[in-house]
């Protein structure tokens, strides 16, 4: 059986403080803790007082904080997962063009033309 991501099972464990759950560095890191609960306004404060010793603690000690800290709620956190922009064919051909020309990658042929030519 392949592995599930445990990140919504810590997540959870976190929110509705579940006992049962074993917490491994391997299946979810510190940064991605507070990451995803950082998209909950009500965990802003706690989440501060930690996150300038993040990288200078275990992730285990941060996640008996954020177990211990973070009131139990249930919480939807959304993930902003940005827009996509459309292009029109003009910028496409441009853009194209660059990469073609240049040997370059299109999000830097993208970022180019909103730089210097889109203007």
């Amino acid at each position: 059986m392949a592995r599930q991501n445990r990140l919504f099972d810590c997540l959870n464990a976190i929110n509705n403080k579940d006992k049962s759950y074993q917490y491994s560095k391997k299946d979810v890191n510190a940064y991605m803790l507070m990451l995803w609960l950082s998209h909950d306004t009500d965990c802003l404060d706690i989440l501060d007082k930690i996150n300038e010793r993040l990288f200078d603690i275990p992730d285990e000690l941060v996640y008996t904080y954020l177990y211990n800290a973070i009131p139990r709620k249930r919480r939807f956190i959304k993930w902003n997962k940005g827009k996509k922009y459309k292009l029109k064919k003009k910028e496409e051909e441009i853009i194209q063009w660059l990469i073609d020309g240049y040997g370059i990658s299109k999000y830097e042929a993208t970022n180019l033309y909103n730089l210097y030519i889109k203007r």
